[in-house]
């Protein structure tokens, strides 16, 4: 449903009246309820741990495909196959997330 922040009105001026349009903003947007039980909350924390080896050079490569082991160790085949196809995309802990979401 969307906001509206001023109604339409007509503003009288010496060229005659000005019809100024109403102003209307989108509705916030509702954040997607994500239920974490204790196998999503390890994914995710082997996610965050494989978005941060990325940024490190040399060894975050190590880290992150050891992350990435564990994360492929914990999803199911299906969740993992949406995860690959996610991560195309954006970072690990974002792709988990819109994984689940969806």
């Amino acid at each position: 449903m969307p906001v509206e922040i001023l109604k339409r009105f007509e503003v009288p001026t010496p060229f005659g009246l000005v019809e100024l349009p109403e102003i209307v903003v989108p509705a916030p947007f509702e954040v997607p309820k994500v239920e974490v039980d204790e196998r999503r909350r390890k994914a995710l924390m082997h996610a965050v741990g494989a978005d941060l080896g990325s940024i490190i050079p040399l060894v975050g490569d190590v880290v992150e495909d050891l992350h990435l082991a564990e994360i492929k160790n914990i999803l199911t085949s299906d969740e993992y196959a949406k995860y690959i196809k996610e991560t195309k995309f954006g970072p690990c802990t974002i792709a988990l997330l819109k994984m689940w979401t969806k």
